[in-house]
């Protein structure tokens, strides 16, 4: 009878500690590392049973760490987004005050090559004034010698018409002295 007290008690001492051991892998599994569970007694399995509640603890603050940690990258996260959100709007800012410029620049090229063809065209029409201003200079110089020919001739002319004057002049004394003699 005592045998089987003894018997009876180590059952149910053991039964005890194991059921108490499997609650605690049970909440592990689940993930419930809030429960404390004490396996009673001093023997291995109260020690497998301080160790696995040890561990309990050492998961639940290893899931406090991660939790901390997640929400620490999930911060940078979207601080990161929110910097990849500014960097692209910025970008797209750059791009669009960079076509402005392009199209600046563009429109600049443009204007010189239009500059350079109207100077063409300026220089052109100066060096097409310039040979009709030689032209018109050496027609006036030639007008200059044929007014001075006309002056020479003119100058001829007046002499003649004086000698002519002069031959008239004497003709008609010459017949009015005739008119008297006769």
């Amino acid at each position: 009878l005592f045998l089987l007290y003894v018997v009876g008690a180590f059952y149910l001492s053991v039964n005890a500690s194991l059921g108490a051991l499997e609650q605690i892998a049970r909440n592990c599994a689940r993930g419930d590392l809030s429960q404390a569970i004490v396996v009673p007694g001093h023997d291995e399995l109260a020690l497998v049973g301080k160790d696995l509640e040890s561990m309990n603890e050492s998961f639940s603050g290893l899931v406090g760490t991660i939790r901390n940690q997640a929400v620490h990258v999930a911060m940078a996260g979207e601080s990161l987004a929110a910097g990849t959100r500014d960097l692209s709007q910025r970008t797209e800012e750059q791009a669009a005050s960079l076509e402005q410029a392009s199209a600046s620049i563009l429109s600049l090229s443009e204007s010189v090559e239009s500059t350079v063809r109207r100077s063409k065209e300026v220089d052109g029409l100066s060096r097409r004034v310039r040979g009709e201003a030689e032209q018109g200079a050496l027609a006036m110089d030639s007008a200059v010698r044929a007014i001075g020919e006309i002056q020479t001739g003119s100058k001829r002319m007046g002499e003649i018409v004086s000698v002519i004057d002069g031959i008239a002049f004497q003709t008609n004394i010459l017949a009015l002295n005739a008119a008297v003699e006769a």
